[in-house]
């Protein structure tokens, strides 16, 4: 893989560490679902809607990636899918009730869906077409990697209740 560029390297390397990120804003939910049933007397029923309500708007973002691209072009998609995804998972930090939780993560699965898409175009356009799928490969492993990092931070903040997960 020598024939990558630098600039290439830094760009897998920056939505690498970027998509763990998002990793660690959103995985840790399943964590805490224990401490937020037995915080709030949230039921079983309501967290199992909480997490559909993520992976729904997660899906109605991506289906409508498109039109946010055009609109504001790739890069400030990005970054208005950065600040808006995480506003709103520090508003699900505050919320008291089902429903509120249910908005807060429902928009945090909105906000959240142009990063996969987005990043493996960019990545996928950074590297030559002889190495595109190898790179794409090792690329997507930040998923398993942001979600072993997540829940690994999840339960050691866990004692703390919650809210510092």
């Amino acid at each position: 893989m020598a024939d990558i560029s630098a600039r290439s390297w830094l760009l897998l390397s920056v939505t690498y560490l970027a998509y763990v990120c998002i990793y660690c804003a959103r995985k840790p939910f399943a964590v805490a679902k224990t401490s937020i049933k037995d915080d709030l007397g949230v039921a079983d029923g309501q967290l199992g809607l909480i997490d559909t309500v993520l992976l729904a708007t997660y899906a109605v973002g991506q289906l409508s990636l498109a039109h946010a691209v055009r609109r504001f072009g790739r890069r400030w998609t990005l970054v208005l899918a950065f600040a808006l995804s995480g506003a709103a998972t520090a508003a699900f930090g505050l919320c008291s009730s089902a429903p509120a939780m249910m908005a807060a993560w429902g928009a945090a699965g909105l906000f959240a869906a142009p990063a996969s898409p987005l990043f493996s175009t960019l990545v996928g356009e950074a590297v030559p077409d002889a190495v595109r799928g190898t790179v794409l490969g090792v690329w997507s492993s930040c998923e398993n990697l942001g979600g072993a990092v997540a829940n690994s931070i999840a339960a050691s903040a866990l004692g703390g209740g919650w809210r510092r997960v």
